[in-house]
């Protein structure tokens, strides 16, 4: 017995003594490697603080590198919506606008019209309107900056937003050197004096209409003839930009910076140091002389006339810039939308040996300040300035923009204000009652006169194409323009005008499009009424808050229908007592009315 129970403990003790020499199992083994791995990782961790270091080196690149590009993608839009932030709701009302403007100095009694209409008529900038028309502006421009904007777009929206983007977000501070270059190309060694004559004269307005697409002063544009519609024909007319002009030099004047201004843009081009006191006084001289013949002679319903290219230097500086196939020849016509205008200018300055060099002179400093804006972030702004800060650097650069667009692609300009519209019903109805209230007029001298310009004006399209043009048919009209987006806003607003420029001269006797609405030409009313029959109305006249249903009638009328029955008035006039020549004539051989009918 108890020889069995001592050979048992012997062999229970061999097997705990053994125990601990038997081999390691695979998860003993594990444990142990992971304990040994976890002392080693702490002791890198107590003693080891170069990869601490090295983290808080990358955290601190990676925020750095989130900072740089959070301000790089979000600052730009920032800048750029300040530039054209739109008025919130309810921050213009019209209703407050016509109380602000009666002058309870003036009886209604006495002069209904200066009692309501005082303060309206007083601002010297810009009437209250002017503010309406820059707010609905602003709100297109940043629904369309809001919008992704394609690179190298072919479609006229596409085109039309890279303009606009390009030019509120231009970097050039104060390179003059393109303007040099434009100068030089114009024959203009501003503000140097040169000796010149008037073929020299009437070549610089040539080249810069036909040539580069850019008119300066007076603008020769090609359109459909006026009554062929199926050919082309020159137009002459005075720049629209030249009342611009005129109202920046009256309120420099006023302010007493006329010759800081001038001696400005002469050392922006020329050199600074030099005495231009001499060319001033030219400019100067020149400009009252011809702003004086501009409010004598410019008329804005004048009746056109055909000017015969009998006149050589004309007709020689006109070939010299149009292809093969359109020369003209003497017995040719171009035709004058201000020909009073253009007789005087001719026989006052272009044609007097005189006048001649200080004339020149006065044509390169307009050029400098119609071009100073899409170059010069300095020029422009110190000019806003002199003339007593009537108007906002960003107030003056979204107008300079939509004035360009406008310039280069009206019908997209036009486009972007109708659909801005929504709703086109009040324009239709403000053109109808229109035309509705001139024959209620008209009925006054006899029924055979209502009976005439009934069917005419009945007929009258409102705004381009009556307001049914789709984008589709924009892009097959502005496909001739470039796309690229990458070069300085000057050259690329020189490369879309001369393209303009080269495509619509190509035939002026067999039009290669059917494009009627011609860029430059296009926004002239009268233009517009003989070629295209149809009345302007701006959109913004007809939205709110301009366009209210419960706006009394009157209201409406003087502030909408006053410009629709003025272009109707203008197109009776014409097809009264002109004929398709634009001699004084009879009703029945005005082809405006057999068209009409």
């Amino acid at each position: 017995m108890s020889t069995e129970t001592s050979t048992g403990a012997s062999r229970l003790k061999r097997r705990r003594t053994s125990f601990d020499d038997l081999p390691m199992r695979p998860v003993v083994r594990e444990g142990r490697r992971r304990r040994l791995v976890d002392e080693q990782r702490q002791e890198l961790l107590v003693f080891d603080k170069s990869q601490a270091v090295d983290s808080l080196r990358y955290a601190s690149f990676l925020v750095g590198l989130g900072v740089t590009m959070s301000a790089a993608l979000f600052t730009p839009p920032v800048l750029l919506m300040a530039r054209f932030r739109a008025c919130e709701s309810g921050c213009q009302s019209i209703a407050q606008e016509l109380s602000r403007s009666v002058s309870h100095k003036v009886h209604p009694c006495d002069d209904f019209y200066q009692h309501v209409c005082t303060g309206w008529d007083s601002a010297k900038t810009h009437s209250p309107l002017e503010n309406y028309k820059t707010a609905f502006s602003r709100r297109i421009v940043r629904n369309m900056m809001l919008k992704k904007i394609p690179s190298r777009s072919t479609t006229a929206w596409g085109k039309a937003a890279g303009f606009i983007y390009r030019c509120l977000m231009r970097v050039e501070m104060n390179d003059f050197s393109s303007v040099n270059s434009f100068l030089h190309e114009l024959g203009l060694p501003w503000p140097e004096k040169s000796p010149t004559n008037r073929q020299q004269l009437l070549n610089i307005f040539v080249t810069a209409s036909l040539e580069f697409g850019m008119p300066m002063f007076l603008a020769f544009y090609v359109g459909r003839h006026p009554t062929r519609p199926a050919t082309n024909a020159i137009y002459i007319t005075l720049d629209a930009r030249f009342s611009d002009w005129i109202a920046d030099m009256e309120a420099l004047r006023e302010n007493g910076n006329e010759d800081d201004y001038l001696r400005r843009c002469a050392e922006s081009v020329g050199r600074e140091g030099q005495s231009y006191s001499s060319m001033i006084r030219q400019v100067l001289e020149t400009h009252f002389d011809v702003m004086n013949l501009v409010r004598l002679f410019w008329e804005d319903a004048a009746v056109p006339r055909f000017y015969s290219l009998t006149d050589l230097d004309l007709r020689t500086a006109i070939n010299g810039h149009l292809p093969d196939e359109s020369q003209l020849w003497p017995e040719d016509e171009v035709v004058l939308l201000q020909p009073e205008f253009f007789v005087k200018l001719d026989v006052d300055h272009l044609s007097h040996t005189g006048y001649q060099e200080s004339f020149k002179l006065f044509l390169g400093a307009y050029v400098v300040w119609a071009v100073s804006p899409l170059v010069s972030r300095r020029l422009t702004p110190r000019m806003l300035v002199d003339v007593g800060g009537r108007t906002s650097e960003a107030y003056h650069r979204l107008s300079m923009c939509m004035q360009a667009l406008e310039i280069l692609m009206p019908l997209v300009k036009w486009q972007l204000h109708r659909d801005a519209q929504k709703d086109l019903w009040p324009t239709w109805t403000v053109t109808r009652l229109s035309a509705r209230s001139m024959v209620s007029f008209l009925a006054a001298y006899g029924g055979v006169t209502k009976a005439f310009a009934s069917p005419i004006l009945s007929r009258l399209g409102a705004n381009a194409f009556n307001m049914t043009n789709t984008w589709e048919m924009l892009d097959y009209a502005v496909a001739y323009l470039p796309n690229n987006t990458d070069a300085p806003f000057f050259d690329l607003y020189r490369a879309a005008a001369k393209a303009t420029a080269t495509f619509f001269k190509q035939s002026l006797r067999r039009p290669r499009n059917n494009i009627h609405h011609v860029p430059g030409i296009a926004s002239d009313d009268v233009y517009r009424l003989l070629v295209t029959r149809e009345v302007s109305l701006f959109h913004y006249l007809t939205s709110s808050p301009v366009y209210e249903p419960w706006h009394p009638a009157a209201v409406i009328a003087a502030l909408a229908g006053i410009y629709v029955s003025a272009q109707m008035a203008t197109l009776i006039r014409l097809a009264i007592y002109y004929d398709s020549n634009f001699q004084v004539g009879v009703a029945e051989k005005s082809v405006y009315a057999t068209k009409s009918r």
